[in-house]
């Protein structure tokens, strides 16, 4: 029994152990509180949203009226800048044409009328009022000479072969039927045989071979874009023949 009493008393001394200690041990210091440093807001300056009278015109006051601005009708129109000029169009290409022409020809001296041919070179640059132009051209005439009435022995033959250059000036703007002039110059070989007449006055009595120079002027018409019809006056000395031919242009 005494053992019993002696384990009851240390087991009771045993658990009251800690709430010894918890009754002698210190308390914990509480940490200083930190205290934040007050910011005053300072107030916000608003705008003010009154509305202030606006000051309206006297409408009791006429305004004085103005006299009325004229145009000044010896101002001169504004020249359009670089950007508003109206862009011109391209002027036309150059051209390069060749032509063979045929027909007749009337010549003097008596040698009536014949046939003649031709060869017409055509060069226009786009931007030249004329074109420059090479022409070849071919005639033969015969005629039975007379003399005082009597009827000579023989027929005269004259054939002629010239060469030259000249001008062409179009008339109007280029269209469907072009009117134009020509002017030309050149050299005319002529080979002649047989008795002259009573409308020549060569010495002799007898046609020869002669190279001369030869003028000649004229106009003509272009149609169907590659035909035209074309009239000349050449003149070379005592000589003189008008030929008339139609031309049908090879190369465009």
């Amino acid at each position: 029994m005494r053992r019993i009493a002696l384990f009851t008393i240390a087991l009771i001394s045993w658990s009251a152990l800690p709430l010894v200690a918890q009754q002698k041990a210190p308390p914990k210091p509480t940490p200083p509180r930190t205290t934040r440093p007050v910011t005053t807001k300072r107030p916000v300056a608003r705008p003010d949203t009154t509305k202030r009278p606006v000051a309206r015109p006297d409408s009791t006051k006429r305004a004085t009226p103005r006299p009325p601005v004229r145009a000044d009708s010896t101002r001169r129109p504004a020249t359009p800048t670089r950007a508003a000029a109206v862009r011109r169009p391209p002027p036309p290409p150059n051209e390069r044409t060749f032509a063979l022409t045929a027909g007749a020809a009337r010549a003097g001296l008596g040698f009536g009328i014949g046939p003649s041919l031709g060869g017409v070179f055509r060069y226009r640059n786009g931007t030249w009022p004329v074109a420059l132009r090479g022409d070849a051209q071919f005639g033969r005439f015969s005629q039975t000479p007379s003399r005082g009435g009597t009827q000579l022995v023989g027929d005269a033959s004259l054939s002629h072969l010239g060469v030259g250059g000249g001008i062409e000036l179009p008339l109007g703007t280029p269209r469907a039927t072009a009117p134009y002039l020509v002017a030309t110059a050149g050299v005319y070989r002529f080979a002649a045989s047989g008795p002259a007449g009573d409308q020549s006055d060569l010495p002799d009595g007898v046609f020869t071979g002669t190279t001369d120079l030869a003028v000649g002027v004229g106009a003509g018409v272009r149609f169907f874009k590659n035909f035209f019809v074309e009239g000349r006056v050449v003149s070379s000395g005592d000589f003189t023949t008008i030929p008339i031919t139609i031309g049908y242009t090879l190369k465009r």
